[in-house]
């Protein structure tokens, strides 16, 4: 309502921002780039849902933040999830939707690069789009969306989240880069 008040609109309506925001959303779409995820009730009993699972071990988040204070969203063990949830709770008072528990990944944090897709063309801020986010581009249907990318320790580079524009910061893009990507478009 502040946007429209002020003469302007949102690119992304409420269902654009959902699809891309909260992980169960856009995950059955991507499965194949992206680590394996569980998707709970807050309530869950995780130890007796990741019965079957052998991960090496879990990482933790709600469907749109992990813990990035304290102890961190990784769990050893599938009695340690609880704990992790506990600590999202505290730290940010809730647990929005609900809770995602995807295999643990040995991830390359030094290679995360963030994409943005506005009307389905995808950017990148040195100009060279991986494949993978081109793919992801095709499937995903919002208007403007951000793609978090890292490398696994393999090589393989992995799908890490999808952000709604509107709401993603620039990471590593200058503002010029940015401005000259919203500029592209008619």
């Amino acid at each position: 309502m502040q946007v429209a008040s002020n003469g302007a609109r949102l690119l992304n309506d409420a269902q654009a921002f959902r699809h891309c925001h909260y992980l169960p959303e856009w995950y059955p779409l991507c499965t194949e780039w992206t680590p394996e995820t569980v998707v709970a009730d807050r309530n869950a009993d995780f130890t007796q849902l990741m019965l079957d699972k052998h991960w090496p071990a879990y990482f933790v988040k709600d469907f749109v933040k992990s813990l990035t204070t304290h102890r961190g969203s990784v769990a050893s063990s599938p009695q340690g999830i609880a704990e992790v949830v506990a600590l999202i709770e505290q730290y940010r008072g809730a647990v929005e939707g609900g809770v995602c528990i995807r295999k643990f990944e040995e991830l390359l944090p030094e290679t995360e690069e963030r994409y943005f897709v506005l009307n389905g063309r995808p950017f990148a801020r040195d100009g060279i789009v991986p494949s993978l986010v081109n793919e992801i581009a095709k499937r995903i249907q919002s208007p403007f969306f951000s793609v978090d990318t890292l490398f696994a320790a393999c090589g393989e580079l992995r799908l890490i989240e999808l952000g709604d524009g509107q709401v993603s910061d620039r990471k590593k893009w200058t503002a010029g880069q940015f401005a000259a990507m919203l500029r592209s478009q008619p």
